[in-house]
């Protein structure tokens, strides 16, 4: 016997409420509450912005637009959401510098305990780990998972050490509901990730599980850098020369 399928209502909410385009938004539910957060740099006048709407019923409305981002004169990007109890957790990605013009990126954290009702001050985890110099490598985004208290965030972070560049999936996890995200210790979870793949994340209980492509260095015996070999071969072998990892 199949499950029904789901029926939506006819009314569609206009959720930003801004005449300027909004853009890639994420949602979460717990319960009643439905948590929507997005980019938008219109509503308050300054660059590229995270904002924030909370539903306390089942989305028939939703309240007041809340500026999560505090930086008004660089852009965030990628933002990603997770809620659980009266909890919810923000992460994005800040740009903060620029190197040879190219802007990089670190990765800050906001979190709510009161069901979006207020934030707390947004804080750079990416701090404190050695040779670390842009979280947000090709434009990937970071991942987010919690349960209970806790909550975790897994990113792709590009580091530089004696001249030599690496990517590395690292994880961050509080057990106190985000609250001492910026100081917990990063755990690094590979150190030769393929660049142009991000990590992914899953949470239940006192588990977490995150899954991330590998770069080779070797391939077929020859000892060729394996994001070269890539590059050159048909897409359709692409999944056939990185290996697939999970983590727990």
């Amino acid at each position: 016997m199949h499950a029904p399928s789901p029926s939506f209502s006819s009314t569609v909410n206009d959720v930003s409420m801004d005449p300027t385009p909004s853009g890639y938004p994420v949602i979460a539910a717990v319960g009643s509450y439905v948590y929507v957060a997005w980019l938008n740099n219109t509503v308050f006048g300054e660059n590229q912005n995270v904002l924030f709407k909370v539903s306390n019923n089942n989305g028939i409305s939703f309240g007041n637009v809340v500026k999560v981002s505090k930086n008004p004169s660089e852009d965030s990007n990628n933002v990603q959401i997770a809620a659980t109890g009266s909890n919810v957790y923000l992460v994005w990605q800040q740009n903060v510098t620029f190197v040879n013009q190219i802007p990089t990126y670190d990765l800050f954290f906001s979190f709510s305990t009161n069901n979006g009702g207020a934030f707390s001050n947004p804080v750079d985890i990416g701090t404190n780990i050695s040779g670390l110099t842009d979280s947000e490598p090709n434009g990937l985004p970071p991942h987010i998972a919690a349960s209970g208290t806790d909550v975790t965030v897994v990113w792709l972070g590009k580091t530089i050490i004696h001249n030599k560049t690496d990517y590395n999936v690292f994880a961050k996890t509080s057990l106190t509901g985000g609250s001492d995200l910026a100081t917990v210790t990063a755990t690094t979870l590979n150190t030769t990730a393929y660049p142009y793949v991000g990590p992914e994340i899953s949470e239940v209980g006192n588990y977490v599980y995150v899954t991330w492509t590998d770069q080779p260095t070797t391939l077929s015996g020859n000892n060729r850098d394996g994001e070269q070999c890539v590059r050159g071969l048909d897409k359709r072998h692409f999944r056939l020369l990185h290996h697939l990892y999970i983590a727990r």
